[in-house]
């Protein structure tokens, strides 16, 4: 048909037949820069049934009884474990706190997914309230995603909102964050609000699947360190991020069989429109930010808005863009590395250490 391919340019490429263990390898040193001050956003994207789930969080096994159990674990996890393992070996010189919050966004709605479960009802607090609660709720219902009595943590909790703090961060106020302290505690974090969530939409009579393809899922932690002998505080944050399915509305008038066709140089970027509006939204983001808009519309979308800070600040950002081999989806891969292609010309910063002096931290 003489219509040329299309070429992209990547700073790497994982192959299909990489383990989960050779695929962490090529992020281990950047996921673990947050013990050292810094700030990191790992971000999965692509169609649905392309492996962005399994790549950040592993293999989710759903039971009978709603019960999760994670195996074959994914980049999360691994650098979970990898972080706790370095926060062991120095605990006779350095003081750590570790915090997680877990939210997912759908249909332009912050749901907080630890609301409800036994972990954040011993270790939980309302994140912008002074009050921190570790009491258990006396009375909870059966399936600990129902409401909750006047004990608990996350009773009367304020409406989930998305501000700037003094320091210019861009949080969520009213979601619940709790203390871990282990590898243990952060997949208990994950089984039982994974766990609470299909219980939710059982109880909806809501179809799984179909809600998680339209699903972002944010996991945010945030790492203080404070030297003992120096006094120095260091402050980390990192992002995981598995964006909902990026699968695109059918073009008009596409021949997909046609090889040539699905990806020529004619395929513009305003013909990869997603099923999922706020992905539209994202991509409307990166394109701006890659030609250095002034303008950036973050605020037309909950996800974008609630990752400002890691497309401005100076953070360590990673996208794996996660594609599928066969023909026939060759419109959505073809998109997805588009994407992926716009996304690395945008320009973040030099990445920064977060330090202080102790009483600084404190004030």
């Amino acid at each position: 048909s003489g219509a040329l391919p299309l070429t992209f340019e990547f700073d790497g490429i994982l192959s299909t037949d990489m383990e989960q263990h050779d695929v962490y390898a090529e992020f281990e040193a950047i996921c673990a820069s947050v013990v050292e001050g810094f700030k990191i956003c790992v971000m999965t994207y692509g169609q649905s049934s392309a492996g962005k789930t399994y790549t950040m969080l592993g293999n989710v096994e759903q039971k009978s009884d709603f019960s999760v159990a994670i195996t074959d674990h994914g980049i999360h996890l691994r650098a979970m474990k990898q972080l706790f393992s370095v926060l062991e070996h120095r605990r006779d010189r350095y003081t750590d706190t570790v915090t997680m919050t877990l939210v997912d966004v759908h249909d332009e709605r912050l749901v907080d997914l630890l609301a409800g479960t036994a972990y954040s009802e011993a270790h939980g607090r309302v994140e912008g309230s002074k009050r921190n609660s570790s009491r258990k709720s006396e009375s909870r219902s059966d399936d600990g995603t129902a409401s909750l009595q006047a004990n608990s943590v996350s009773s009367s909790r304020p409406k989930l909102e998305i501000k700037s703090n003094r320091d210019g961060e861009t949080v969520i106020l009213g979601v619940l964050s709790v203390n871990l302290s282990s590898f243990d505690d952060v997949y208990r974090v994950w089984t039982e609000s994974l766990a609470g969530r299909s219980k939710r939409l059982a109880e909806r009579d809501t179809d799984p699947k179909a809600y998680e393809l339209g699903s972002h899922v944010i996991a945010t932690l945030k790492v203080s360190s404070r030297n003992i002998a120096t006094g120095v505080v260091t402050s980390g944050k990192i992002q995981f991020v598995d964006f909902a399915s990026s699968d695109v509305v059918p073009r008009r008038n596409a021949n997909v069989s046609s090889r040539a066709s699905a990806c020529s140089a004619s395929i513009l970027p305003d013909d990869c429109k997603f099923s999922n509006k706020s992905l539209n939204t994202v991509s409307e983001v990166v394109h701006a930010r890659s030609q250095y808009q002034r303008s950036v519309p973050y605020r037309n979308s909950t996800i974008t808005h609630v990752l400002s800070d890691s497309l401005e600040a100076d953070t360590k950002v990673v996208l794996i863009a996660c594609v599928s081999p066969d023909e026939k989806d060759l419109q959505n891969t073809t998109c997805t590395l588009k994407f992926a292609q716009e996304m690395r010309k945008v320009v973040v910063g030099k990445a920064t250490r977060h330090t202080s002096t102790a009483s600084t931290a404190a004030a």
